[in-house]
């Protein structure tokens, strides 16, 4: 999502903490580098080596907290960033499947999905992204609903829906190169090699105690998302799932904020 989407809910997440927060962005990787490599244990090793190197030049402590919001694509890099992890919230992961799943008729189905979102992303089609939307937010689709005469409450429901579409347009509409570069290579790459990857880690042995919460929205899909976060879970013993009521993908067009 568009950095200038995700920057109100991250202001307000460090004025309640009370905390700085270093967000890296779209904007600020090299997505070409997701596809550097000929085969599963090179492809993408430059990208989160980039990545990695971008984290340690930030004037952070030793010990970091760390959020993942990258609907999966991040969560490797917890194994190298392992000795300096405080505590861990990772967001919406997604397309972390169980063993022998990428061989049933499902997988192929959230395949040819997530194609179509890369196709969507390559062709910069704004209107079709827009149109998509209402998969990944909690919030009726405008075209669906009838507003009731008298019926104040929904009404403003309904605009409230629509201020979110509307948002989201103007996001897409101003988002750098890169990001929709990195939109397009990142689908790809999460859907189609995350897992893989994930699988060939090491078992998860950190040499301190490390606070793990894994977050979900209550509305999310459950193949994508939901069960993905618990085949995660099972990767990195001690960790702990949390729902975020009334949510779907994108927590912060919705208006929440975590924690």
């Amino acid at each position: 999502m568009p950095w200038s989407l995700q920057e109100p809910a991250m202001r307000i997440m460090a004025h309640r903490l009370n905390r700085r927060i270093f967000c890296i962005t779209a904007e600020a990787v090299s997505p070409e580098l997701l596809q550097a490599g000929d085969d599963l244990d090179s492809t993408g090793h430059a990208f989160y080596t980039d990545l990695y190197t971008m984290i340690d030049t930030l004037p952070l402590p030793y010990k970091l907290i760390l959020m993942d919001n990258t609907f999966g694509l991040g969560v490797p890099l917890l194994w190298k960033l392992q000795s300096r992890l405080k505590h861990i919230l990772a967001v919406n992961t997604s397309w972390v499947f169980r063993l022998g799943f990428v061989h049933s008729s499902t997988h192929k189905v959230l395949a040819d999905r997530a194609a179509s979102l890369k196709t969507l992303a390559e062709q910069r089609d704004i209107k079709g992204m827009v149109k998509a939307c209402g998969d990944f937010i909690l919030a009726p689709r405008p075209e669906c609903t009838i507003i009731v005469e008298g019926a104040v409450a929904f009404e403003r429901a309904v605009a409230d829906t629509w201020h979110i579409y509307n948002e989201y347009e103007a996001g897409l509409a101003s988002a750098s190169d890169n990001f929709w570069q990195s939109l397009g290579e990142a689908d790809d790459y999460t859907y189609s090699a995350t897992d893989p990857r994930l699988s060939h880690m090491q078992p998860w042995r950190p040499e301190h105690s490390i606070d793990i919460v894994l977050a979900y929205g209550s509305h999310t899909p459950t193949l994508a998302v939901q069960d993905a976060t618990f085949n995660l879970q099972e990767m990195l013993p001690g960790s702990l799932t949390a729902v975020i009521a009334q949510s779907s993908w994108l927590w912060q067009l919705e208006g929440h904020v975590l924690p």
